[in-house]
């Protein structure tokens, strides 16, 4: 441990008791795909402390180059627990990573580490600031405290060069750079002679990173961390920065415990669907290679000679280059066009199916090279400021968008590959229309108000009120709420009734108090550039599409009631032994032993999901469906309550 009298950071908070922490990791050789930084070991962990203003710079004795392995000295890992518990509150860029990083190098849990410091984000609050711009460290830094981003740069320049050394010397290199930040640093020792390679000779004195590129790298995160605290608690009104205490900062244990918690799969039905998939792609490969042999399919360049050269057929789009497309989009309209040649429309068909197969089938490939050998399960990330609302983003894979049904191309749903494990069954809680109801409240538009308070289906009455079909219905009334204009919406759908066209007000007529809540928020959005969500949390919107602060504010609102509703269930749940292994949009995901009764489970989390929407003012009725083990999360059937 070395501690260091730097420059104080331009900014820093007056109270004590605050410790900044920033970490560097590598990940050993042969590790299992995990969340990002499960299995990442960190080499060097710096921190500012606001009780005495000290940098402080903990460093591993060595890394193996063979193994990718730290090696660390207990004092020192003594020492930084030590500091750590002087000080009541831990502040990070991206707790979610850093946490887990700590979690991996002392004896500490993640969720051990979240009850014994309150831990802070800046992360959290780049997106309370500013929800519509990069949240990246060194972005933030350079525009709101003026710290300028050359160190990584030059750090980035030097990894190259020492990954490119390292091949030579047949020593392993990791999939992303900033995983090898150690490398520089850790050559410049060896030919310093300075024994690194042999821990047993290894001075315990010397610790390469305790000056370098790497260090000064970690000491201005530190350093950026602390001077966007002050700035963001200084900038960021008292009601929003109450909101990111209550409820953005406890959402961030319980997405790590989702995320560890991980989804179970089927292994038997995914490896059949691969196989499955793959010989439809085949077949639809085997009909393109017929009509014209030797043509790749998934070559543009290739498929729009064919299609506009030699079959000589009119283009419905075109590239930035000014090329004729080869979207999807434009060959069904090239499609729907009937060409004259019949090998054309052959061509196309196939060529369509073969895309939408080859995406299905990649989905696929990606979840089975996600499972982590460990758990046997796959651990998706799911990041609480990854969208311009206040929704959830999932990645890696992303679970958000597994297709519930099958289509005509694709003959089963991607859900079928997951499952309860043994011995657990799924509990899927889903708001019942929460956007239209979020509109509803905020509008207070008599015709939406009545119809949820009478318990009727909307979509079917305004079918009915306007002689169309319920999904016609549905389309208007989601349209009109994502901000689109009346008649955009009415169009947009096939086999419009005629008087619908002949009067384009009749919507407005219909639901007067909706639109006019619509044209007042985006009124809002175009003198203020901003909308707030029931919470209060301020989202931007963009200066040249002011219509998506309506959509904006709705989603940002379900958002939410869903992060409420997380946070109910997260003290509850566990005590029935369940836990929360998803959320899908409007929808909470959890798995139960199967000693706990359903029908108790379910009673619980609908009463949780639903008072959290009342405590922020809305209605909204929660549906719980059921999966049984050895069934597919596909098969979920609905239950009464």
């Amino acid at each position: 441990m070395k501690r260091t009298q730097q420059p104080v950071p331009p900014a820093y908070i007056q109270e004590e008791g605050y410790l900044y922490i920033d970490t560097e990791a590598t990940e050993p050789v042969g590790s299992p795909r995990k969340v990002f930084g499960a299995t990442h070991l960190p080499y060097l962990v710096v921190c500012w402390s606001s009780t005495d203003r000290s940098y402080y710079v903990f460093s591993a004795r060595t890394i193996d180059p063979k193994t990718r392995k730290p090696k660390w000295d207990d004092q020192d890992l003594l020492s930084l627990q030590r500091l750590m518990h002087d000080h009541h509150t831990l502040v990070f860029h991206n707790a979610r990573y850093d946490v887990r990083v700590l979690a991996n190098l002392l004896p500490l849990t993640t969720q051990r580490i979240f009850s014994l410091w309150a831990v802070e984000d800046t992360l959290l609050l780049s997106h309370l600031y500013n929800s519509s711009e990069p949240h990246g460290l060194k972005a933030l830094g350079e525009k709101y405290v003026h710290i300028d981003t050359s160190d990584e740069s030059d750090l980035q320049e030097a990894t190259i060069a020492s990954r490119r050394q390292a091949k030579r010397l047949g020593l392993p290199v990791s999939y992303a750079i900033p995983l090898d930040y150690w490398m520089p640093d850790w050559f410049q020792s060896v030919q310093n002679g300075s024994p690194q390679t042999d821990s047993k000779n290894s001075s315990s004195s010397f610790r390469p990173w305790e000056q370098g590129l790497a260090v000064t790298y970690c000491l201005l995160d530190v350093c950026r961390t602390v001077a966007l605290h002050t700035f963001y608690s200084q900038a960021i009104l008292d009601p929003v920065w109450n909101l990111y205490a209550a409820r953005e900062l406890p959402i961030l244990p319980l997405s790590i415990q989702m995320e560890d918690a991980g989804v179970s799969i089927r292994p038997t039905t995914l490896l059949s669907s691969i196989r499955q998939l793959k010989n439809i792609r085949q077949e639809h490969l085997d009909v393109m290679q017929q009509i014209a042999p030797g043509v790749n399919p998934n070559s543009s360049v290739q498929v729009r000679k064919l299609l506009y050269d030699y079959y000589g057929l009119s283009p419905f789009g075109w590239t930035k280059k000014g090329e004729p497309s080869t979207t999807e989009a434009d060959l069904q309209s090239l499609l729907a066009s009937k060409p004259r040649s019949r090998n054309a429309r052959k061509f196309i068909k196939a060529l369509l199916s073969y895309r939408h197969v080859d995406k299905a089938l990649a989905y696929l490939l990606d979840y089975q090279s996600a499972v982590s050998p460990d758990t046997g399960r796959i651990h998706p990330s799911f990041n609480p400021v990854g969208t311009r609302t206040t929704r959830f983003s999932s990645s890696s894979p992303n679970m958000q968008n597994v297709k519930k049904e099958a289509d005509g191309v694709v003959p089963f749903p991607l859900r079928q590959v997951f499952g309860p494990s043994q011995g657990h069954y799924w509990l899927c809680c889903d708001y019942n229309q929460i956007e239209l109801r979020i509109a509803a409240h905020f509008s207070q538009e008599p015709v939406l108000v009545d119809a949820y308070a009478q318990g009727a289906d909307v979509h079917q009455s305004l079918a009915d009120e306007l002689g169309i079909s319920r999904d016609f219905a549905k389309t208007i009334n989601y349209g009109i709420i994502y901000g689109m204009n009346p008649m955009r919406v009415v169009m947009s759908v096939p086999d419009v009734p005629d008087h619908l066209l002949q009067d384009p007000n009749l919507l407005r007529k219909r639901l007067p108090k909706l639109f006019g809540w619509i044209a007042k928020t985006i009124r809002q959005c175009e003198l203020q550039g901003i909308t707030t969500t029931l919470a209060g949390y301020p989202l931007r919107v963009p200066k040249d599409a002011p219509y998506k602060g309506v959509n904006y504010k709705v989603q940002g609102s379900a958002g939410d009631i869903l992060k409420e509703a997380m946070i109910r269930c997260g003290s509850v749940i566990p005590n029935l032994g369940g836990r929360m292994i998803m959320t899908i949009h409007d929808e909470l995901v959890f798995e139960f032993p199967t000693y706990v009764p359903k029908t108790k489970s379910a009673r619980t989390v609908k009463h949780l999901m639903e008072e959290a929407a009342l405590d922020l003012g809305v209605h909204v009725p929660a549906e719980v469906s059921y999966v049984p083990y050895r069934r597919a999360w596909s098969d979920k059937k609905p239950m009464r309550l």
